[in-house]
């Protein structure tokens, strides 16, 4: 019998661009196929999510870099996603399918820009290495290219109708537009010449912008500012007609209704309705704040009723057209790398992560929603690590203090500053709730009462970062691995290290202590996984990881007959623990993967990663 990995849930969105501002592209997008369904971007994944059924998720991968800008087309036929990275990419997918229609791989460094053409049969594409092409969508060929001439930075590019002739008869020729930083361009296309022509906007309105969109008729261009305001420029003479201050913070996105009104995200959090005064002028007739964060993205209907956003925080939110007093909020994510995740002790449908993000979160893993959580302010310090202990979360800091919070209410009980000259790398927590250890990047390991939060006994005997603690089932011993490349059992009661292991080379990143609490597995940065008995000072049996790349995180399955581990290359390996044998190997993460962790029935696992993402696999039985 053997086992296997399927990715049953991502808690992840990507709600900010991963190319340098003033970029900011589309992260989101409801599908215009099926009003029930919207897509968005989850590190190197795109996942098609339903309103209605949380656990109906599907995932389109074919990217091995963060995902930088989304788009579907008009009917919602065709998805296109571009990344960042050495292979930056366009993947063109057929939505009805699921399948990968076309993948164009010309640009260099990054994909910064995607436009559809409203017909559907063709495809606007802009990058960092200053170039717009345009594909054809009925054989994935490309009908032009062009330099983007004085681009300095990343470009956004929107498409519009056809070119209209002077007696407004529209023309076989395209009309696009691109933003780099302050440069707006015009351009015209002619698909069977394949000629790309493009001229500059006028000059007079210095601003940096992050978003443009065409009139539903193709004589105007709109631009939204980092300043705030919102630029319209006419189309005959490319000169700038008039501007409305909108918000602080940046225009982040906008939309422009058929119904002649514009909708508007801020950088302050806000979303505002813009409409024409009597004399042409645009005016902000509503404005609302939805968030304490930007608004990064937005998606409106088919038929304008609903808008779906996406804030700068992780949140996903839902709101009404006629509504925008009443936000809905869909889901939440991390929004800074995920450093570790742990199960409370026989706990299947419950878990708690910590992230760079400041909060600690406490997810129902029967709708992945947020059961408690705790937000911390801004500081220079974050958590890195935390354990159980009963309903308590202890977690370690950077800055080297304790903090523990209640999982049920996310109410922090205790603070514990200056509990390590140097951040806590790990914690774990004793099973009889008397006590937990911490370990610094001192490589100081300290136990603690927790009754009256005292310090009970320190060791010192690593020279390097404590990187792991493993408690025994008898509350007594406990395993630390460290960078120094030595993993020591102490005693607890009697105060003292009772055996010790090295690995030849490289530090220990992570050790797990199997179900006998005699054998244990760690890994290393010597790319090598090592099996060890307590009894013994030299490994059992060693295996190569991979030549290339780095395992960081290790997790044994509870009835020990599997082990998972991650790494550098951004996979979840899962092995057969007796033979050493690679069995599935789970791809959705775009950066290292810092933790692992099997639910007590071995069911499910979850892991997390510097792209901010929580992955929830299946492991089942073939």
């Amino acid at each position: 019998m053997t086992s296997t990995l399927s990715l049953e849930h991502s808690i992840a969105y990507s709600p900010t661009s991963p190319l340098p501002p003033p970029h900011n592209s589309p992260s989101l997008c409801l599908n215009p196929a099926n009003s029930n369904s919207f897509l968005y971007i989850a590190g190197a994944c795109v996942c098609l999510s339903r309103f209605d059924e949380v656990h109906e998720q599907e995932f389109l991968r074919g990217h091995d870099d963060d995902v930088s800008v989304l788009v579907v087309s008009e009917t919602g036929k065709y998805l296109a996603s571009g990344q960042v990275g050495e292979n930056a990419d366009v993947c063109v997918w057929d939505l009805g399918s699921r399948k990968l229609a076309y993948r164009l791989n010309e640009h260099d460094q990054a994909v910064s820009g995607l436009a559809f053409t409203k017909d559907e049969l063709l495809l606007a594409t802009a990058g960092l290495d200053q170039r717009l092409l345009v594909w054809d969508m009925t054989s994935g060929y490309i009908v032009s290219s062009s330099p983007i001439k004085g681009a300095t930075g990343p470009t956004i590019v929107a498409s519009g109708e056809h070119v209209r002739d002077i007696k407004r008869r529209e023309t076989r020729d395209y009309q696009l537009a691109t933003a780099t930083g302050s440069m707006l361009l015009y351009w015209k296309l002619d698909p069977f010449e394949g000629k790309l022509t493009s001229e500059k906007f006028g000059s007079g309105h210095t601003r940096e912008y992050n978003c443009i969109t065409f009139s539903q008729e193709g004589d105007l261009l709109y631009a939204g500012s980092t300043s705030g305001d919102i630029a319209v420029f006419s189309i005959r003479n490319l000169n700038l007609i008039q501007k409305v201050q909108v918000c602080s913070l940046g225009v982040q996105t906008m939309y422009l209704s058929q119904k002649g009104y514009i909708v508007a995200c801020g950088g302050d959090g806000s979303i505002s309705m813009l409409q024409e005064d009597n004399r042409g002028s645009w005016v902000v007739a509503s404005k609302t704040e939805l968030s304490k964060h930007a608004i990064t993205a937005m998606s409106v209907s088919s038929n304008e009723a609903q808008i779906l956003t996406g804030s700068e925080n992780g949140n996903i939110i839902r709101l009404k057209m006629d509504s925008f007093n009443k936000p809905i909020l869909h889901c939440e994510n991390h929004f800074g790398p995920v450093l570790d995740v742990r199960f409370p002790s026989g706990v299947n449908d419950r878990f708690a992560t910590c992230s760079t993000d400041n909060t600690i979160r406490f997810w129902d893993a029967a709708d992945y929603s947020v059961y408690s959580k705790a937000t911390f302010k801004k500081s220079d310090a974050h958590p890195l690590c935390l354990t159980f202990v009963r309903d308590i979360i202890f977690s370690g800091w950077s800055d080297g203090s304790i903090r523990s919070i209640d999982s049920e209410t996310g109410d922090v009980i205790v603070n514990a500053p200056n509990a390590h000259r140097s951040p806590i790398s790990s914690i774990v927590g004793a099973s009889n709730a008397k006590f937990y250890v911490t370990g610094g990047e001192e490589g100081s390991i300290r136990v603690w009462e927790i009754r009256n939060q005292s310090l009970v006994t320190h060791f010192k005997e690593h020279q390097s970062t404590i990187t792991q603690l493993r408690m025994f089932n008898d509350d007594i011993h406990v395993l630390s691995a460290s960078r120094d490349k030595r993993i020591f059992c102490w005693d607890l009661r009697k105060e003292r290290c009772i055996s010790s292991h090295m690995v030849p080379m490289g530090g220990v990143n992570d050790v797990a202590l199997q179900s006998n609490q005699s054998n244990f597995i760690s890994v290393g940065s010597n790319k090598m996984i090592t099996f060890w008995d307590i009894r013994q000072s030299k490994p059992i049996r060693v295996q190569e990881y991979h030549q290339a790349f780095e395992p960081s995180c290790i997790a044994v399955s509870h009835n020990d007959r599997t082990f998972a581990v991650g790494g550098t290359d951004e996979v979840v390996n899962l092995y057969d623990t007796s033979t050493g044998k690679l069995l599935s190997q789970g791809e959705g993460h775009s950066k290292p993967i810092n933790s692992l962790a099997f639910s007590p029935d071995d069911k499910q696992l979850v892991s997390c990663g510097n792209d901010g993402c929580v992955f929830v696999w299946n492991q089942f039985d073939l």
